[in-house]
């Protein structure tokens, strides 16, 4: 299970149950232990800490840090062990997610939507989110679906995601396809752009998000600035 986006060098702290063989809470028979894995290997340099949480005899917290060596991309999962009334639950990832760092995720929110643009990490000047050049290659944007409500929308892994881009007083518009990233937490992103091109021309740019079939944010749309480059 996908639980969110972390960088390498994060601090996490993952709390998780213990169980007897009917599925009730129940205490272990002795301190539960947890394993750090990277891309399906276990990590035996990376320690996990595990700790009862307060007033709990059931509930544990395993803490540790994402190695500041570990790479975007790399799938980083928690496996918790733990023994009760003698039976050893078999090991299985209560934890998981897919590392990015803050300069592939640039925030910005614009009115009820939360966008990241996940621009190619040697452009070097730390622009604002949204914000691109003319010249830069853009690895792909990601973008969080939300209701009406503000709460991130569930979207099923195998919905279609498009995201459009039009020019203000263009006829046609820029159409990127697109992919479910975290569809628990609403997650969807854009394909990248072909390596040999450049983001779109220097312009005033609105875009939306269509997923499956409906298209986001809800009611607007969401204001994108391509300026010159900064050659």
């Amino acid at each position: 299970m996908l639980t969110g986006i972390f960088k390498p060098g994060d601090a996490v702290v993952v709390q998780f149950p213990t169980q007897d063989q009917e599925g009730a809470g129940a205490a272990p028979d002795a301190l539960p232990t947890a394993a750090l894995y990277r891309n399906g290997v276990a990590d035996a340099e990376v320690a996990v800490t595990v700790a009862a949480a307060a007033g709990e005899s059931a509930l544990f917290n395993a803490s540790f840090t994402i190695p500041a060596d570990y790479a975007v991309g790399d799938c980083v999962s928690m496996v918790p062990t733990a023994t009760v009334d003698g039976v050893t639950s078999p090991p299985t990832p209560l934890w998981q997610t897919r590392l990015d760092t803050p300069t592939n995720l640039l925030l910005a929110a614009m009115g009820s939507a939360t966008v990241q643009t996940l621009v190619n990490a040697g452009s070097g000047y730390p622009r604002e989110a949204l914000g691109l050049t003319a010249d830069d290659v853009a690895g792909g944007i990601l973008y969080q679906v939300k209701g009406n409500d503000g709460r991130a929308v569930v979207v099923p892994s195998d919905a279609t995601v498009s995201f459009v881009l039009r020019k203000k007083g263009a006829e046609t518009a820029t159409t990127i396809g697109g992919s479910v990233l975290f569809g628990a937490l609403g997650f969807v992103a854009s394909d990248a752009f072909d390596a040999e091109d450049a983001v779109p021309e220097a312009g005033d740019y609105e875009m939306t998000v269509s997923v499956a079939g409906l298209t986001y944010p809800l009611g607007h749309r969401i204001a994108v600035r391509i300026a010159e480059s900064l050659d």
